[in-house]
């Protein structure tokens, strides 16, 4: 029978630290009571496997599912999902399919609704005070390359060194697929002011990775190599005490949690970046399924960068607000000259075919001319206004 530890290998770090959060808690409701108070410890997540194989020797499985999803009833409708999914997933993975009737009744009693916490919306001005109040260069860089690039806070902290491309107009940035939340990998860029951060980070990192030891029970995180050797919890954490410092930290008052995260930084470049870049350019860089396969079919590297170099003005956060308003009312004027250029070339292209038409009937009694008939049609005419 597969532990509970060979399940959660087959997922990515974040997604298997949610799927044992939620197998521990239902496996606690169908235990009768809690395994831990806290955070799982070794010799808790030895008693959930006790707990688990256990109870896989039973028979009622859909009916302690809809139990426990009745539970959930005051839990944001996503998480439930997740939840709900997490044990599934676990089930199936030991060969426990839960009949048509079980999934029936559990849907129904599932929360409905969609997201419940209200999330705020970043701007320049507003990552411009989160800036002023970040005091390491570690995460500095994170929030730099996260407003600039879309990437999702999970895949930017399973980079490496060899992900980064340091050439040409713009750095480009290699996400593997198995990083990234649709499982294909994809490319995006990151702006100069970023690409500065990051380098301020790299000539600090091995100074982090040695005073780091004490705070990790003496483990050396020098092997790893990731660009950001840290977890999402401490991003997270770390955000949030710049949130706080700078007098901007608010919570949901539903969920009790924050309504600025790492990843509003996702959608702050999304909202940006499409104000001068085609939108299926802009969904290519942040991995939305839908144009992925389109737009790596009509548009090259080449093309890409060109068009990022052309809108990272949008995602430079230090850049005075003066000097992105000159640029996009530059761009406007542009526009309304492409407008009269477009309309000047139509008169000219008419006037040419008429003046062609006029060339070609000249042509045409020019030939005639020389032709007896014509010659002889003249005569007569001429003959008849003598009469008059």
């Amino acid at each position: 029978m597969p532990t509970i530890q060979e399940w959660l290998s087959t997922f990515k770090d974040a997604t298997a630290k949610t799927y044992r959060s939620a197998l521990f808690n239902f496996l606690d409701f169908v235990n009768g009571s809690p395994v831990r108070t806290g955070y799982a410890t070794t010799e808790s997540k030895e008693q959930y496997e006790v707990i688990a194989a256990e109870y896989l020797k039973g028979e009622d499985f859909g009916k302690d599912v809809e139990g426990f999803v009745r539970t959930l009833k005051d839990t944001p409708p996503k998480t439930a999902q997740v939840y709900i999914a997490a044990i599934r997933d676990w089930l199936i993975y030991n060969r426990v399919q839960l009949s048509d009737f079980d999934k029936h009744q559990i849907k129904k009693q599932m929360p409905k609704g969609g997201a419940v916490s209200f999330e705020a919306e970043l701007d320049h001005e507003k990552i411009r005070l989160i800036l002023a109040h970040a005091d390491s260069t570690w995460i500095r860089a994170i929030i730099l390359m996260l407003a600039s690039s879309g990437m999702r806070i999970n895949e930017l902290l399973s980079l490496t060194h060899d992900d980064v491309e340091r050439k040409g107009k713009c750095w480009r940035v290699k996400i593997q697929g198995k990083n990234t939340k649709t499982r294909e990998k994809r490319y995006t860029f990151i702006s100069s002011e970023a690409a500065a951060a990051f380098q301020a980070w790299e000539r600090g990192r091995p100074q982090y990775l040695k005073a780091s030891r004490g705070f990790c029970n003496g483990k050396d995180k020098s092997e790893d190599d990731r660009i950001f050797p840290m977890s999402d919890e401490n991003v997270r954490s770390a955000f949030n005490g710049i949130l706080k410092k700078a007098g901007i930290y608010a919570q949901d008052k539903d969920t009790n949690r924050s309504d600025l995260t790492p990843h509003s930084f996702r959608k702050f470049f999304l909202s940006q970046i499409k104000i001068k870049m085609p939108a299926p350019v802009a969904e290519l860089l942040v991995g939305h399924r839908g144009y992925l396969d389109d737009a790596y079919s009509r548009y090259g590297v080449a093309q890409v960068c060109e068009l990022y170099n052309k809108a990272e003005a949008m995602v430079t956060i230090q850049a005075p607000a003066s000097l992105i308003q000159i640029e996009t009312n530059f761009d406007e004027r542009m526009n309304g000259y492409s407008t009269v250029i477009e309309s000047l070339v139509k008169e000219n292209v008419e006037l040419k075919n008429r003046v062609e038409k006029v060339e070609a009937l000249l042509e045409t009694l020019k030939n005639l001319e020389s032709q007896p008939e014509y010659k002889e049609i003249l005569r007569r005419i001429e003959q008849l206004e003598s009469r008059k």
